[in-house]
C-alpha cells in the first residue's frame, strides 16, 4: 500500500532518506515486544536485565539471519550464479518462520550462556513474540507482500493492490497507483488480506498468552503453547495465501511443513516439562501454580 511512508531530506543536498514501512514496523515490533518482555519478567521478580539485554540483542540477530536464510533456501534459484546477493538483505526477501526459528535458537543459546532462568525468560518471550507478529505483519500489508488468493470483490475485507496505472483499495482507503508494492502479477485483483489475518492472529495469540502467563502451571508452558498455536493458526492462514515466495515441501507450503515439525516439538516439550514438574513437586506443593525451576 505504502512501501515508503515518508522521506527525510538531507540538508544541503537534493537527496532524501526514505523511511521504509516494513523496516519501521519490524523495528516497532521489536521495541514494543522487548518492553513487554521486560515488564512481564519484572512482575515475576526477575532482576538480571543486563543479561536480558544480551538475549534481546541476539534475538534480533536471529530474526534477521533466520528470515533471510530461509528465504535464500526456499528461493535458491534466484541466487544461482550470484550467491553474493544472498547477504544483500537491503534488497528484501524474508521468510518470517525462519526469523522465528533463528530468534528462538539464538535466544535460548544466549539465555543459557548468561545463566538466566531459561523457561521463565522464554515464557515472557513467547508473549512478546506474539505481539511482535501482530505489529510486524502490518509492515507486510504496507509493502503489498505475503498477499492472499483472489476472492470475490464483494468480500468486505477484499484488498486490491494498485497496478502501475490503476489505483487500488482496501476498506474504502485508496491505494495510489504505481506505488512500488510487491504484489507481482496479483496487482489489480481482489485478494484475501492475509497480512491482516496474520496480524490479527498475532494480537489474539498475545491476549491468550497473557492470560495463560498469569495462570501457568509451570515455566515453559506459555512459550511452547505459543509455538503450538502459531503452528496451527499459521497453517490455516496459509490456505488463503497465494505468493510464490512461500515455497513448498510436497503438498505443504514451507510454513505448513515447518508448522507441522514445530507443532510436534511443542507438544513433546509441553508433555516433558509438565511431567518433570510433576516428578519433582512434592504433593503438598501441587497447588502452587508457579513452583521455582
Amino acid at each position: 500500500m505504502w512501501p515508503v511512508l515518508f522521506k527525510i531530506p538531507v540538508p544541503f543536498t537534493d537527496h532524501a532518506i526514505p523511511i521504509q514501512s516494513f523496516g519501521l514496523m519490524v523495528a516497532l515490533a521489536f521495541l514494543f515486544g522487548s518492553k513487554l518482555m521486560e515488564r512481564l519478567l519484572r512482575r515475576e521478580g526477575f532482576t538480571d536485565f543486563r543479561g536480558l539485554d544480551s538475549v534481546l540483542f541476539w534475538i534480533l540477530i536471529g530474526v534477521v539471519l533466520g528470515a533471510r536464510a530461509l528465504y535464500v533456501i526456499v528461493q535458491r534459484h534466484e541466487f544461482e550464479g550470484r550467491w553474493i546477493d544472498a547477504i544483500r538483505i537491503d534488497k528484501g526477501g524474508m521468510v518470517m518462520y525462519g526469523g522465528m526459528i533463528g530468534a528462538v535458537s539464538l535466544g535460548i543459546w544466549r539465555a543459557v550462556k548468561e545463566k538466566l532462568p531459561l523457561w521463565q525468560v522464554a515464557d515472557a518471550g513467547g508473549v512478546a513474540g506474539a505481539l511482535g507478529l501482530g505489529i510486524g505483519r502490518i509492515g507486510c500489508l504496507l509493502v503489498g507482500d505475503d498477499y492472499g488468493k483472489p476472492c470475490d470483490p464483494s468480500f468486505p475485507l477484499a484488498i486490491k493492490f494498485s497496478t502501475r496505472f490503476e489505483h487500488g483499495s482496501f476498506l474504502g482507503i485508496p491505494i495510489p497507483a504505481n506505488n512500488g508494492n510487491l504484489a507481482g502479477d496479483h496487482q489489480g485483483l481482489f485478494l484475501h488480506p492475509t497480512q491482516v489475518y496474520m496480524s490479527v492472529n498475532g494480537f489474539l495469540l498475545c491476549l491468550i498468552l497473557l492470560w495463560m502467563w498469569r495462570t501457568k502451571a509451570f515455566h515453559g508452558q506459555v512459550f511452547w503453547t505459543f509455538v503450538l498455536l502459531k503452528a496451527v493458526t499459521r497453517s490455516i492462514i496459509e490456505v488463503f495465501r497465494d505468493d510464490a515466495d512461500r515455497g513448498t515441501v510436497g503438498p505443504l507450503s514451507t510454513s505448513q511443513f515447518l508448522g507441522l515439525v514445530t507443532g510436534l516439538v511443542a507438544v513433546g516439550m509441553l508433555m516433558l516439562l509438565a511431567r518433570r514438574r510433576e516428578l519433582r513437586t512434592p504433593p503438598d506443593r501441587l497447588s502452587n501454580p508457579n513452583p521455582a525451576d
